[in-house]
């Protein structure tokens, strides 16, 4: 490979500091024939070539290409002081701001190793990597990552889970069914079976609505309200008079309380029991079937979704609470991993299904009842297993 001459080698270093940069810079001879005469008085002498097919192209733009390996060695030789004129010994000097020259030269534009940077033949490649702005400093650092796990919904936040007119209409609607059922003994014998099922609901709504921001008229008996339903729960077993009777007359008296009456001879609820205490789960993931199975009849098209959306909406929303209470502290295997991995799943869900009637976005309402399902089959498959 052919030598460079001195001036050539000095445009050559200049291009390749200007590409390392990534910025174009206006060439300044004088100044760079002044470093490459430190750079002689240094080293003594320069290895062969900056390198590359780039420094080759630009000799043969400028002529500079000299004929022969030796011929490059005698220019080398006699460009070495022999008892001529010497060159002068550089001057350093530190201006007022701080900033260190050699001559006129600014000392910041010389690499930190110049003989390394000489001897370097690499080729010189653009970076696939796009270049920070011109004005700011490139992060080299890499980005933090946030291992945080995402924020659980929690149980003791109701207003977060649930709205109080959700909560509301729930137990009015509750109570207009149970007032049907109780009617004659011959349709408590009928209902008798499922009835639990609806008090578990009534009670559990009861408890939310102690803990939640909604202040219905009756909100200071509240309690009196879940400690009757988990009543009538115990007493709706079996057909009978004596059970109907025992069941009818707890209902009467959340009656008289929803009224706006305390019925007298109550005994005083316990204001600190847990969900677990006063409701049994079991009842509550029954319900759970039963509201994915209304949803999938009466909303599984399009138009029964739209025509029915306000019901739609109200068990979905019933559903998202009821998931959160059996989370609660108290219910077996409540904090574990697993038990809660599938019932915040099977929370996200209800959620998504609320948001979808708010949109009117049947195919988000749609996949969302189908993440229900998938929620409820993972978690039976994992505990009966």
């Amino acid at each position: 490979m052919a030598r460079l001459s001195t001036e050539d080698l000095a445009d050559r270093c200049s291009t390749h500091s200007s590409t390392g940069r990534g910025a174009r810079r206006e060439k300044r001879p004088h100044r760079i024939r002044s470093i490459v005469a430190i750079l002689f008085a240094v080293s003594g002498a320069f290895c062969a070539g900056c390198g590359g097919d780039s420094v080759n192209d630009d000799a043969n733009d400028s002529g500079a290409q000299s004929g022969s390996t030796s011929a490059a060695a005698q220019s080398n030789q006699s460009a070495a002081p022999s008892g001529g004129k010497q060159q002068p010994t550089p001057r350093v000097r530190t201006d007022s701001d701080g900033r260190k020259w050699i001559d006129d030269i600014p000392y910041d534009v010389f690499y930190d190793d110049p003989l390394a940077i000489v001897a370097n033949d690499q080729r010189v490649t653009s970076s696939p990597t796009p270049s920070a702005p011109i004005g700011s400093e490139a992060n080299t650092q890499p980005a933090a990552q946030d291992n945080t796990p995402p924020e659980e919904t929690s149980s003791d936040d109701w207003d977060s889970v649930i709205t109080a007119d959700a909560l509301e209409n729930e137990i009015r609607e509750i109570r207009n069914e149970l007032n049907s059922q109780l009617q004659t003994l011959g349709k408590y014998n009928l209902s008798y079976v499922t009835m639990p099922v609806d008090c578990s609901v009534l009670s559990a709504v009861a408890a939310i609505l102690n803990e939640h921001s909604a202040e219905p008229s009756w909100k200071a008996n509240v309690l009196y309200i879940r400690d009757l339903a988990a009543k009538m729960v115990e007493s709706a077993t079996a057909r009978g008079r004596p059970a109907y009777e025992e069941t009818r007359t707890a209902f009467d008296n959340i009656s008289d309380i929803l009224n706006g009456t305390l019925p007298p001879g109550l005994d005083e609820p316990a204001a600190d029991a847990t969900f677990a205490d006063v409701i049994e789960r079991s009842y509550l993931m029954t319900r759970f079937e039963q509201q994915s199975e209304w949803l999938r009849s009466n909303a599984g098209s399009e138009q029964s979704f739209q025509s029915n959306m306000e019901e739609v909406r109200q068990e979905s929303a019933v559903l998202g609470a009821l998931v959160k209470v059996i989370m609660t502290p108290g219910y077996d295997s409540a904090e574990d991993d697993e038990y809660r991995e599938f019932a915040n799943a099977l929370f996200d869900a209800s959620r998504a299904m609320v948001n979808a009637t708010d949109e009117s976005d049947f195919a988000a309402f749609d996949a969302a009842l189908t993440k229900v399902y998938q929620s409820c089959t993972d978690c039976h498959g994992f505990y009966r297993d």
